[in-house]
């Protein structure tokens, strides 16, 4: 903890990956993947250690985009471990095209090659 403190909300966008050419063949984005997986992983640790109970962090998790497929961090074992759930909190009216399957908002331009995924988590 920072000078003991436990917090009630924390906002970040950590590090997303190195800028991409477009030339990365399938190796490479397999290795930049799990590379985020396990900084991640970490983070959601250190976060959620400093975070009070029923608080909240904001952050951006990157989603690999390559040959028209999109990559998300599977983080779910991570939350867990961290003491941290997944929290919804868009209202319906959101078009399910905006959603992703876990409930968080996604943004990126059509030439990006990674999509930002908004998450809110709650410690739990």
């Amino acid at each position: 903890r920072l000078a003991g403190q436990a917090y009630q909300a924390i906002a970040t966008e950590p590090y997303l990956g190195p800028p991409f050419t477009g030339r990365e063949d399938e190796r490479r984005l397999r290795e930049i993947h799990a590379e985020l997986a396990e900084l991640y992983r970490v983070t959601l640790k250190v976060l959620g250690s400093l975070l009070a109970p029923g608080g909240r962090i904001c952050m951006v998790w990157p989603v690999l985009r390559s040959h028209g497929h999109e990559h998300p961090l599977e983080l779910s074992a991570a939350l867990g471990a961290a003491k941290l759930a997944l929290v919804n909190l868009l209202p319906t009216e959101i078009p399910a095209t905006w959603r992703t399957e876990r409930g968080t908002l996604t943004y990126a331009r059509a030439d990006q090659r990674v999509v930002r995924e908004i998450v809110v988590l709650r410690k739990t």
